[in-house]
């Protein structure tokens, strides 16, 4: 069709459909590879929409642009006003800034938070929250970056929600890994029981943590078990779990219970 698009240019369609727009100012960022990119989180022309269609990624030494279809992430004014609410923001320092990430595989955003002084903003804390769910009692508030992640990971689990790659991006491979259970313990967080376990691969010793909602055999699992375990590649100590299995335990078909066929009498 030689018109294209035109047809769903403002004057032809006021409605919005059809049509997209910055939902905010474009974010530096810097990707897996350390590369710098500006990303633009993208929203409908909508007045009445909130969040995201998607985001565009402009490679900075190309100046060339890759679209993400990226649905149902909040944006704009509600970001901002998400870090503010959370109750451990109880000095009411102000949000400078917020950048979006993915972080275990989750749309996560990520503020500053800095206090005004007579010379100049002056860095407090670090808050981050899950992009599909901006609410004030989800922010993970936290005096340093580090602390802040680790507090994440565990919200993460809480949600029975290890991580993953979100659709229509492209974020780190996840990988699978077979060892050895050197010892596993659980913990109750909330309402969900988190295990440790201390795992054996190959020559490395590795702490890994699963929510139980990620398979029954968990409170089964006991030193020497061979297990396989599936994880996003991360630079953390403690690497929560996508997927697992013990395979040492072997789960058979249930039991089925016979009935009495037709004219079968008891027996007395």
């Amino acid at each position: 069709q030689w018109w294209g698009l035109y047809h769903a240019a403002p004057w032809f369609n006021p409605s919005g459909l059809g049509q997209q727009s910055p939902a905010s100012d474009p974010e530096l960022l810097y990707n897996s590879g350390d590369q710098p990119v500006w990303l633009v989180p993208m929203t409908s022309s909508s007045a009445n929409d909130n969040s995201s269609t998607g985001v565009f990624l402009f490679n900075t030494h190309k100046n060339e642009a890759d679209f993400y279809p990226l649905s149902g992430l909040g944006i704009g004014s509600n970001v901002t006003s998400t870090f503010s609410s959370t109750r451990a923001n109880i000095r009411n320092y102000n949000v400078t800034s917020t950048q979006l990430y993915q972080i275990d595989g989750v749309p996560t955003w990520v503020a500053i938070y800095s206090q005004s002084t007579d010379s100049g903003d002056i860095f407090q804390a670090v808050g981050v929250v899950d992009a599909h769910e901006l609410n004030g009692n989800n922010v993970q508030f936290e005096p340093t970056l580090s602390a802040a992640l680790a507090d994440y990971s565990s919200w993460l689990l809480q949600q029975g929600n290890p991580g993953g790659s979100s659709g229509g991006t492209t974020g780190p491979t996840i990988q699978t890994v077979t060892g050895k259970v050197l010892r596993i313990s659980s913990v109750q967080q909330g309402t969900n029981t988190i295990y440790y376990l201390y795992l054996q691969i190959g020559s490395q010793k590795v702490i890994f943590t699963a929510n139980l909602a990620l398979s029954a055999k968990l409170p089964l699992v006991q030193p020497g078990d061979t297990v396989t375990v599936s994880y996003l590649p991360t630079t953390a100590r403690v690497i929560n779990i996508q997927k697992f299995d013990d395979t040492s335990i072997n789960l058979g078909t249930p039991p089925t219970t016979g009935t009495p066929g037709v004219g079968a009498t008891p027996t007395p």
